[in-house]
């Protein structure tokens, strides 16, 4: 059985909004397409070679959870970059996505240093953007829509390549049109719900990148959607007045 290994960064801290959610839709996924899984967990201090695995993940979290590993993170700089450089994935989710930025400005004003592997840097809102956010993006040719659920004041600035356009809700800023970014086989969300659970069609998006590293074969033919879970994207996106997007829910 064909192998991918997946790394997941702080779980213990990083678990604020139920992202554990997207490693067991990677699990998932997996064993229906035959694929052998395997997850290694990584706390402060613990060393890896990023560029050994397939996929790097990293959540989100609350100000002062992040404050706990960010000496440990910013420490991983040059591991990261090579790993992107071998075609290592990675997939950064709210405070993990800010936190590979040049800075991020915290609710009492504090310039907190990014890993600044990108360009955009992410500063507090007036409030918080809560609730329902739908996008709309078309990734290598495939156009899908993906839902979840948002919750941030950061608003992030200087995106130049972002995951694709907001229908409803806020996403990288109040206004801004846009959420996420994207840049070669790493994504960056606000998306919350959790994502991969959401969206399964990104979820064999994301497993084909890791397969097309390993030089592996898969057959994504099986169906990774359930009625149910047709039907859950369909409801959020009728509930935001988006009916006439549910063609592109596959």
């Amino acid at each position: 059985m064909d192998v991918l290994k997946i790394a997941w960064l702080y779980p213990d801290l990083l678990e604020l909004y139920g992202d554990r959610g997207n490693i067991l839709a990677f699990r998932h996924r997996g064993t229906e397409l035959g694929l052998d899984i395997k997850v290694d967990k990584f706390g402060v201090g613990e060393f890896f070679e990023a560029k050994a695995y397939d996929l790097v993940f990293l959540g989100g979290g609350a100000d002062q959870d992040q404050s706990l590993f960010y000496n440990d993170l910013i420490s991983r700089k040059i591991d990261f970059k090579e790993a992107m450089a071998a075609g290592t994935v990675f997939l950064l989710i709210c405070g993990g996505y800010q936190l590979f930025g040049e800075y991020y400005l915290d609710s009492n004003g504090n310039k907190i240093d990014g890993l600044g592997i990108f360009n955009f840097y992410t500063i507090p809102g007036e409030k918080r953007s809560i609730g329902y956010l739908s996008i709309e993006t078309e990734i290598e040719g495939q156009k899908m829509v993906l839902t979840g659920f948002e919750n941030h004041r950061g608003q992030t600035i200087g995106v130049d390549t972002p995951l694709g356009k907001v229908l409803a809700g806020s996403g990288n800023m109040v206004g801004g049109g846009f959420e996420g970014f994207i840049d070669k086989h790493t994504i960056g969300t606000y998306l919350h719900g959790p994502l991969l659970a959401r969206n399964p069609e990104l979820t064999d998006l994301i497993i084909g990148w890791m397969c097309q590293r390993k030089n592996i074969n898969a057959d994504f033919s099986l169906s990774n959607s359930s009625s149910l879970e047709k039907e859950a994207k369909k409801q959020v996106l009728r509930e935001q007045g988006l009916a006439n997007y549910l063609d592109l829910v596959k």
